[in-house]
């Protein structure tokens, strides 16, 4: 059975295709209720939003797949050959030959030095304060280089530093078409071919699920209003300086093609894609992980309903301590820290988020990999998922589990003789570090608001439950004191606990499949907490129950271990 899941697509370009590796190794897991995605994440968000799977994006022994065909076709081809020389030239020529760096830097510290003295000279014959201050500025470097000569580090870098100066601009001097297209149009790619694919795809395969389909956007796009599959995409409305996130309803009649070639025109090397008047560029900008899109969602979602997120790691060898590519390397870095760096503001609070980390040796812009490279970005993706998988997640809530929790009610009440108010719950970890209540029975009264409770390990009873894997005994009259020293609690937490109870017992369950003969053994084998509380005493029955050693709390305990064994994916 699958697990019902939200999915995340990181955008990165031609990185991108390591999704369809991910997405191979977790698809026998999960049913996406919902996808998003950015720039490259949002062409995959689209195609699943459409139930394609993963070997028809691309597969090894499939020449079919959608991204098996040459990726180039589906951009400007022109400009894309004028694109390729200029990455060729500048990013992957290596710069400056070493061979020639002595030689080179000798004569660049010449040639600033005579620039220098020549802008002196003529500040002094024409005067005028800018070109005097010019003048100063010009003497300043002068003495700079030659006293830095005793620092060759130094003047190695100075001297490196204008010789790519130059070196540059005369190389852009060839360029020039190039760079007057990116002004006039503030982008280089237009993306209407792969608009035109995109679309033709998606409507292809939504008329196999229904022969009868036909789309409901103007000149025959598919709209938002017409996926199976809630579908949100995160783009970048730079002059208005915000993010836009295109989703139903409020875009029902938005074409998803216009959607996702805004999220991916990455800025210079795509035009702004215009959408009702306003210009887009690459969401990443924005949000490159947007994992943070379906919080209104995972709130009506059943409980622990996991976000599984598909991030792109840059798999690549550094070459960052090169003397000839220092700067480019530095300019290299920071984009890369722009759209990939630390997720943490997009991640935050949500709990249930299982990221899938990909390590990917390919650079944004390389559209052109050929199918030994696109083989072997599909053949890594799909080893690191597997092993992101190989973890131990809970699934959401199984429905039948209140039945079950019905029969643990009757055997409790009968082996500890209680007729009056119980309520039980079990707590499962949301995260490695916090517990929540999952499934519980007689928990429906307007007073019984700790089902929102999030305790971490140490905190409440439960917390100290799951830190020492035994049975805790606690008694809430005393706790409503002692709950900050004792049980490390805060306020805010205490307040959520139903004010009437007076006790509470915590119980671990342990998987049986573990071996559970050690302390560690028993940690490794943890599932969750059975939580049984009352508004009457029964501490000491609590107790005294807890300290057999076979009791109905353990072998309740171990009953629930069973039916949640089959509710973890691995």
């Amino acid at each position: 059975m699958k697990t019902q899941a939200f999915g995340i697509f990181e955008g990165g370009g031609a990185k991108g295709l390591a999704h369809a590796g991910a997405l191979k190794a977790a698809e026998n897991k999960f049913e996406y209720i919902g996808v998003a995605g950015t720039s490259a994440g949002a062409i995959i968000a689209a195609l699943i939003a459409c139930r394609y799977e993963a070997d028809e994006i691309y597969s090894k022994g499939n020449p079919s797949g959608l991204f098996s065909a040459d990726l180039t076709k589906l951009l400007d081809p022109g400009e894309w050959q004028s694109i390729s020389k200029v990455r060729r030239e500048f990013l992957k020529s290596g710069g400056i030959r070493t061979t020639k760096i002595a030689r080179r830097r000798k004569l660049a510290v010449w040639l600033i030095c005579c620039i220098c003295i020549a802008v002196f000279v003529t500040s002094l014959l024409l005067g005028g304060l800018a070109l005097y201050s010019l003048g100063s500025l010009a003497v300043f470097l002068l003495l700079l280089l030659l006293c830095s000569q005793k620092s060759r580090s130094t003047t190695a870098d100075l001297s490196l530093l204008f010789m790519q100066w130059i070196q540059f601009h005369i190389r852009a001097l060839r360029y020039w078409k190039l760079i007057r297209t990116v002004t006039k149009n503030h982008g280089i790619l237009t993306t209407q071919i792969f608009h035109t694919w995109l679309n033709d795809v998606l409507g292809e395969k939504l008329r196999q699920h229904d022969p009868a389909f036909q789309p409901s956007g103007n000149d025959g796009c598919v709209t938002f209003a017409d996926l199976p599959i809630p579908l949100k995409i995160i783009a970048c409305d730079f002059k208005n300086r915000k993010m836009r996130v295109f989703q139903s309803p409020q875009d029902d009649q938005i074409s998803v093609a216009d959607a996702v070639c805004a999220s991916m025109s990455i800025p210079v090397a795509f035009v702004p894609k215009e959408i009702e008047n306003e210009l887009y560029v690459d969401g990443g900008i924005m949000s490159n992980f947007p994992a943070w899109v379906f919080d209104t969602e995972r709130k009506t979602a059943p409980r622990l309903t996991p976000t599984i997120g598909f991030r792109l790691i840059d798999g690549r060898v550094s070459s960052a301590g090169t003397e000839d590519r220092r700067f480019l390397q530095h300019m290299s870095d920071v984009s890369y820290s722009a759209f990939f760096g630390d997720n943490t503001l997009e991640t935050r609070n949500v709990s249930t988020l299982h990221e899938l980390k990909l390590r990917v040796k390919l650079d944004l812009l390389d559209f052109d990999a050929n199918k030994d490279e696109k083989d072997a970005v599909y053949d890594a993706a799909y080893r690191d998922a597997k092993d992101c998988l190989s973890e131990k997640v809970h699934r959401p809530p199984d429905a039948r589990m209140a039945q079950i929790l019905k029969i643990v009610e009757q055997a409790v009440r009968r082996e500890l003789n209680h007729e009056g108010h119980l309520r039980i719950s079990i707590l499962l970890p949301t995260d490695i570090n916090h517990l929540q209540v999952v499934y519980s029975i007689n928990m429906n009264n307007e007073f019984d608001c700790d089902d929102r409770l999030v305790l971490g390990k140490h905190q409440g009873c439960c917390g100290k439950c799951w830190e020492s894997v035994d049975i805790i005994v606690c008694d809430l009259e005393d706790a409503k004191t002692t709950f900050a020293s004792k049980w490390n609690m805060d306020k805010y937490q205490q307040r959520l606990v139903r004010e009437t109870l007076k006790s509470l017992c915590s119980v671990p369950i342990l998987s049986q499949k573990e071996p559970l003969d050690t302390l560690e053994g028993k940690r490794g084998a943890f599932l969750g907490v059975m939580s049984l509380d009352s508004d009457d005493d029964m501490v000491d029955k609590f107790r005294e129950t807890a300290s057999q050693p076979q009791n109905i709390l353990v072998e309740c305990a171990a009953v629930l271990a069973t039916r949640l064994q089959d509710g973890v994916w691995a």
